[in-house]
């Protein structure tokens, strides 16, 4: 079954590290990723995060070039391979990033969640 974001799809491989955030004009003070993991390939696909925000400078760089150069980064600080039917939450304003994958697909059916604080329900959206 697919999230509410629709069907599930081949996800492409990303830029090294970036980060997923609503417009501010949305006003969501919080946002997670939501991803459940449907295939993955033989080897690689893991996510790494960095469990930080991106700085202005870097804020700006993933806006113009939809991700930063991985040697502009320090070691990521979690590193981790989701298997199939894996449920993976993380905070998607956070620097992150998948890996490529080796001898397969990784396929994921995904959305994010967002907050606009403790009196308003919260929003879902892929």
């Amino acid at each position: 079954a697919a999230l509410p974001g629709g069907a599930p799809d081949e996800a492409p491989e990303g830029p090294d590290g970036h980060s997923d955030s609503a417009p501010d004009s949305c006003g969501m003070t919080a946002q997670l990723a939501v991803n459940v993991y449907l295939e993955m390939p033989e080897a690689g696909g893991e996510i790494e995060l960095w469990l930080r925000r991106p700085t202005r400078e870097e804020d700006a760089a993933i806006g113009a070039d939809d991700g930063l150069p991985r040697a502009s980064l320090e070691p990521p600080r979690l590193v981790f391979r989701p298997g199939v039917g894996d449920l993976v939450i993380f905070n998607s304003r956070l620097i992150h990033n998948v890996a490529p994958g080796i001898g397969g697909r990784r396929v994921s059916a995904s959305c994010f969640i967002g907050c606009r604080g403790p009196a308003a329900p919260l929003s879902v959206w892929s």
